[in-house]
């Protein structure tokens, strides 16, 4: 629940509506989830199931994506987010980290890192130049690149919602992944500074009994 309750802190933050009793509970909440985050850093600065060996490049990307959301919100050691950064770019091939779903995901999680690398812009323009047909992948396309929002907006149904036609990036399928196709194709709307009225709304409506959307993934 960490990475929700960074993202519900940070919610409340910009709507100005976290009072202090909130920002206790948040507070205790991310502090003992980013230790348990700790216990997964492998020694080459990398993330793994189980925190021993060696990283695995798709976690370490989830790691950096979301300890720099943490770092808005909550003050933790940069140095762990650098490590995992290192990391993954002593990963990097010449057209970054294989086929383009993993590379888009990992260029999004480094740019959102505030990484500058001059390897990263010819990732980006490999990336960009690729023949993506999954508006999944595109969406991810777009937030770590900025091109391509027009090609992915087309895509959306009338509802504004886009049908994952593969895996997701952590495997889910199906409508699972069609929901967080549509949560990234909002957010790269949102980056382009364009309407997602139609988007959010659809992301809400498909809300569970629960308050989530069905899995862990998808909800956050």
């Amino acid at each position: 629940m960490t990475y929700p309750n960074v993202l519900v802190m940070g919610y409340l933050r910009e709507t100005r509506q976290l009072t202090p009793e909130w920002r206790m509970k948040l507070e205790d909440a991310i502090n003992a989830g980013y230790q348990r985050i700790l216990t997964f850093q492998t020694t080459d600065g990398g993330f793994e199931w189980y925190g021993r060996g060696s990283g695995d490049v798709r976690l370490s990307a989830y790691g950096a994506l979301e300890l720099s959301e943490m770092n808005k919100v909550y003050p933790i050691d940069t140095q762990v987010i650098d490590r995992a950064v290192k990391f993954l770019l002593s990963r990097m091939e010449r057209n970054g980290w294989g086929d383009a779903r993993l590379t888009a995901y990992v260029l999004w999680s480094l740019r959102e890192a505030g990484v500058k690398d001059s390897r990263l812009d010819r990732v980006a323009l490999w990336l960009a130049g690729q023949k993506v047909e999954d508006p999944y992948i595109q969406a991810m396309v777009v937030l770590a690149t900025g091109q391509g929002v027009a090609e992915l907006e087309a895509k959306a149904d009338g509802e504004g919602r886009w049908v994952a036609k593969g895996e997701g990036i952590y495997h889910a399928r199906g409508e699972m992944a069609s929901m967080e196709a549509t949560a990234l194709g909002a957010l790269a709307l949102l980056q382009a500074n364009r309407p997602a009225d139609r988007s959010l709304t659809a992301i809400v409506r498909a809300k569970d009994p629960e308050g989530g959307w069905h899995s862990t993934q998808a909800t956050i």
